[in-house]
């Protein structure tokens, strides 16, 4: 969907939902007729509706003008919160505004009625009017909420579903080739050392399982001679990083966590992020949002 029909659809639900709210409140009928205007309360909320829609049409117009593609701000919450409130910001006055003149010229035909009392300019008609859009605008707020919370789950499911999906043929891929006649490739020795007499690993990086960092120190688990082995060194994750820099296949997943995406079987949503389950390891590694991205992006450059 692109940004015009986005935000005529964001429009017409806050005119809609305006409507209800109207309804809800002070319950209208269509045979309900006004003594001063000669017209049915419907068609009064009616037009307040479609002032509504105009009103919320620029306000957006307006959001996206200073925040551009709304495509951004339909999958992030803090860009979503940050349209959100520069909207209602410039919404509720103008609104409030659009409200008061209507109404003085739906009633008296003179539209400035509110803004005057005794001959004097007065803003307190304005004020009181800006309090009533504002209450109003925190149920259309939720209502659209609700809507981005629920859109941003499925969007998270579809991503992990894609991802499994991908996950299962390419590990299905793998053990065709284990089977297979394929000569594999040399293997390749890197040293990891860290502080203290004897702090020192020499490994294969395609046996790495994953990397733990705790404060100072980390853990790194790898595979030897068909087992599963771990030591614990006084290193930083960084350090151990750039030594493993050769080779894209070791990624970080998150702040405290490198892991060996070629072990990875597994990807599940969870809040905030995702978590990863590899081959053999009982524990769920954590895929901050930060780094989500990268291991989307390995994976797509390898599907």
């Amino acid at each position: 969907m692109n940004d015009y029909k986005y935000i005529l659809k964001r429009a017409f639900k806050a005119s809609f939902g305006v409507l209800v709210f109207l309804a809800l409140v002070q319950p209208f009928g269509m045979n309900d007729i006004d003594e001063w205007s000669g017209s049915s309360h419907l068609m009064h909320a009616l037009l307040h509706s479609l002032l509504t829609f105009f009103s919320a049409l620029f306000s957006m117009y307006v959001a996206k003008s200073i925040l551009g593609d709304y495509e951004k701000r339909t999958s992030l919450l803090r860009s979503f919160l940050v349209s959100e409130a520069i909207s209602y910001i410039v919404n509720i006055p103008i609104l409030a505004f659009l409200l008061l003149a209507f109404d003085g010229w739906f009633y008296t035909r003179h539209w400035e009625l509110y803004f005057y009392v005794d001959g004097h300019f007065t803003l307190d008609k304005m004020l009181w009017m800006c309090g009533n859009v504002a209450i109003v605008t925190v149920f259309i707020f939720l209502w659209f909420f609700y809507e981005f919370m629920n859109d941003k789950l499925h969007r998270e499911l579809d991503d992990v579903k894609a991802i499994n999906d991908f996950l299962e043929k390419r590990q299905e891929e793998l053990f065709q080739e284990e089977d297979g006649d394929e000569v594999g490739e040399e293997s390749v020795t890197v040293v990891i050392e860290g502080q203290g007499q004897g702090a020192r690993l020499e490994v294969d990086p395609s046996n790495i399982l994953y990397v733990e960092s705790m404060a100072n120190y980390a853990e790194i688990y790898y595979i030897s001679e068909n087992e599963t082995r771990h030591v614990t060194f006084r290193i930083t994750l960084k350090q151990i990083k750039d030594v493993l820099s050769d080779f894209e296949y070791i990624v970080q997943c998150h702040r405290a966590f490198l892991v060996n995406i070629n072990f990875v079987f597994s990807m599940t949503a969870r809040n905030p992020g995702y978590q990863l389950q590899l081959f053999g390891v009982e524990k769920q590694l954590p895929v901050s949002r930060a780094n989500s991205d990268v291991i989307k992006s390995f994976l797509s450059e390898n599907s």
